[in-house]
């Protein structure tokens, strides 16, 4: 095409279509004929075009499960399932402890769960964090989009608009900074369900982290100034599959909830014989 606006756009277009074609074939390629086996104490998948796969999940060994769904499952109503092991064997190190089911419904992925993890399988209507995060949301997307548009600005020369223009462009953008920071705070979630926790994370494609309280690995409370100002604090927690983050919680829940995770994790690991179990008890006090 003649415009340069236009070739870029296809360019990319073409880009877009290019990877998500690669995305297909590689998940064709590796869940081919994908199987799921229920041994007992074990879970088994088999799948693989041409050079077949087996993998085991071991219940025993089971620390942090995920419901994932990427924007466009959402739309399909389709996610998958990844389950996070300790000490597993075979491959290498990272990869062997995730076992991945794809391109279950949310209603098959509660049933699994709820097979994994008895009393655990349906995902609760979860909580909100402190409106307070919302706020602080705002305030942060309504800065990084004004320093957007001065840059814009600055590279295209001086623009000449009238008194009424500017105040609109400021209220197109404090209105474009609520709707993102009223979504990502709509987002975020927690639930106690029992002795599990539900931890939703993500905007478009979200990810919901299922484990039992006693699973945390360490846990960190924080407050900064305005936080403390503000009667909140943050709660960060590391599980099998990395941090979990749970901010602006008010600060009497914030501690409560730390407690009853502490109290969970150390009335499990001092009757367990499993050394890393023991040491990671030492370690957290």
């Amino acid at each position: 095409p003649d415009s340069p606006l236009v070739a870029v756009g296809l360019g990319m277009g073409v880009v877009v279509l290019a990877l998500a074609a690669l995305a297909v074939l590689a998940a064709w390629w590796r869940f081919h004929g994908y199987v799921l086996r229920d041994e007992g104490e074990r879970q088994v998948q088999v799948s693989g075009l041409f050079h077949r796969h087996e993998q085991v999940l071991s219940l025993s060994r089971l620390q942090v499960v995920e419901w994932v769904q990427t924007g466009l499952g959402r739309v399909l109503g389709r996610g998958y399932l990844v389950c996070h092991q300790f000490g597993a064997l075979g491959g290498a190190a990272a990869e062997s402890r995730r076992f991945l089911v794809p391109g279950v419904t949310l209603a098959e992925g509660e049933a699994l769960i709820e097979r994994l993890w008895p009393g655990s399988g349906t995902l609760p209507p979860l909580n909100r964090v402190s409106r307070v995060y919302r706020r602080v949301l705002w305030l942060r997307t309504l800065l990084g989009l004004s320093t957007g548009v001065a840059i814009l600005v600055w590279l295209a020369g001086p623009v000449m608009l009238p008194s009424w223009g500017w105040g609109l462009l400021a209220a197109s953008l404090a209105g474009l900074a609520a709707g993102a920071a009223q979504l990502r705070w709509q987002a975020l979630g927690w639930a106690q369900q029992g002795e599990t926790l539900h931890v939703r994370q993500g905007l478009w494609g979200q990810r919901t982290s299922v484990f039992p309280l006693s699973h945390v690995i360490s846990l960190r409370l924080c407050q900064s100034w305005l936080q403390r100002r503000r009667g909140v604090a943050t709660l960060q927690l590391q599980v099998a599959n990395g941090r979990l983050t749970l901010p602006f919680l008010d600060e009497p829940l914030a501690r409560a909830l730390a407690d009853r995770l502490l109290a969970s994790v150390e009335s499990v690991t001092e009757n367990s014989p499993e050394p890393w179990r023991r040491n990671a008890c030492e370690a957290r006090r």
